[in-house]
C-alpha cells in the first residue's frame, strides 16, 4: 500500500483574502514527516491573501509569500 497522508481543513475566501481553518491530517506517525505537516499547517494558519501568476499560486502574509506552489 503505498504511504499517504490525507489533508482536511476549510478556507474562507474572497477576491484577494483567503484563510484557513480546521486543519487535520491522517496521523501516520513518522517524526520526520510530523514535523513537516506542523510546519505547513502553521504557515497556512498565517496567511491572510493570495495572488496568482500564470501557473503560480502564491500565499502571502503581510505582502510577503510564505508559500508558493506551481503547477
Amino acid at each position: 500500500m503505498p504511504d499517504v497522508t490525507r489533508f482536511f481543513g476549510s478556507y474562507e475566501s474572497d477576491d484577494t483574502t483567503i484563510k484557513f481553518t480546521g486543519f487535520g491530517s491522517t496521523k501516520m506517525f513518522c517524526q520526520d514527516r510530523m514535523r513537516m505537516e506542523d510546519a505547513y499547517f502553521k504557515a497556512l494558519s498565517k496567511v491572510q491573501s493570495f495572488k496568482t501568476d500564470g501557473n503560480k499560486l502564491s500565499f502571502l502574509l503581510e505582502g510577503s509569500v510564505i508559500l508558493e506552489f506551481s503547477r
